[in-house]
């Protein structure tokens, strides 16, 4: 709990946040690891009042990641899904869901350079995006190559 108390400060709402998180972390062998994690909770903002200025919801999230690799490189894929839930009952809807993949390589040929490759995909829809007259469906995808020199 973030000890938030929904008041006006200054034109901004403080936003009250409480969640429930568990995780797994789990090798299997020398070489691979299997994560998992996911969290439940609430957030809002706004005095609690029928018809007053407020968001509530409720959220949750969870990922499982399969991680392969030694020292010098590293081969992972992570699938992960969210949902948020319109709980305050104003005209605006707040709810999200979505999923998402990536899939990630690193490689570290010397202890001074790293190389890496990332793809994103995410798949997602937001109905507050089409209640203010933009497409709801945010899916996104995302490609990433790194060059890392560390000093």
């Amino acid at each position: 709990d973030n000890g938030g108390d929904r008041e006006l400060y200054d034109g901004q709402y403080s936003w009250q946040t409480g969640f429930t998180t568990v995780g797994l972390e789990l090798p299997l062998g020398k070489l691979a690891r299997l994560l998992v994690e996911g969290a439940d909770g609430r957030t809002g903002m706004g005095p609690r009042q029928p018809g007053g200025a407020q968001v509530e919801l409720r959220f949750r999230t969870g990922y499982a990641l399969l991680t392969l690799g030694g020292e010098r490189w590293r081969v992972s894929v992570r699938a992960e899904a969210f949902e948020n839930r319109d709980r305050d009952g104003t005209a605006e809807p707040d709810q999200e869901s979505g999923r998402a993949f990536t899939l990630a390589a690193f490689w570290s040929p010397t202890s001074r350079l790293r190389l890496g490759a990332e793809y994103l995909e995410l798949r997602a829809r937001r109905e507050a995006a089409a209640f203010s007259g933009a497409d709801p469906d945010t899916d996104a995808r995302r490609g990433l190559l790194e060059l890392r020199l560390t000093f």
